[in-house]
């Protein structure tokens, strides 16, 4: 569960493409479950995970759901 001041994002998969929900609003923010994280550079998702405030290890958990398919909901950041 997040705390005050948290911001709920819910990542909705749909074939390849990964819509981003804020507050239960869509943004005009897309993802693919395509895109994996190479050794020197994260994904575009992973990327954005972490900089709504979650750890790297967060942040990949979240991709590797993601990329098999499932969307996933309550991830709470900070901004």
């Amino acid at each position: 569960m997040g705390q005050a001041g948290d911001v709920r994002y819910d990542l909705i998969v749909s074939g390849t493409e990964i819509k981003v929900m804020r507050d239960n609003k869509p943004l005009d923010l897309t993802f693919s479950t395509t895109e994996e994280d190479g050794k020197t550079s994260a994904s575009a998702l992973h990327r954005f995970v972490e900089s709504i405030g979650r750890s790297p290890v967060d942040a990949q958990m979240v991709c590797e759901k993601a990329k098999q398919g499932n969307s996933v909901h309550g991830v709470f950041g900070n901004k």
